[in-house]
């Protein structure tokens, strides 16, 4: 999964990237790093702080394997 940074208006910098058709963008807070789904920015549903953003990275891959898995079950 590859990340790219992207700049958005005074914002510092975040990364997005794609998986499964799942849109990630991974941001900074003062906490640290954590990741959401979705192209915008909603901070109920942001997951994780983590100390550096290639921590952030990885977690998000695998909840975007997790999501697809998911949604892939018929029952």
């Amino acid at each position: 999964m590859k990340f790219r940074k992207c700049r958005s208006g005074w914002h510092p910098p975040v990364y997005r990237g794609k998986k499964h058709g799942i849109l990630i963008t991974v941001d900074r807070s003062e906490h640290g790093w954590y990741f959401y789904g979705g192209g915008h920015n909603s901070l109920r549903s942001g997951i994780g702080s983590f100390p550096t953003k290639e921590q952030a990275f990885e977690a998000a891959e695998k909840w975007c394997d997790m999501k697809a898995k998911n949604r892939h079950k018929t029952d």
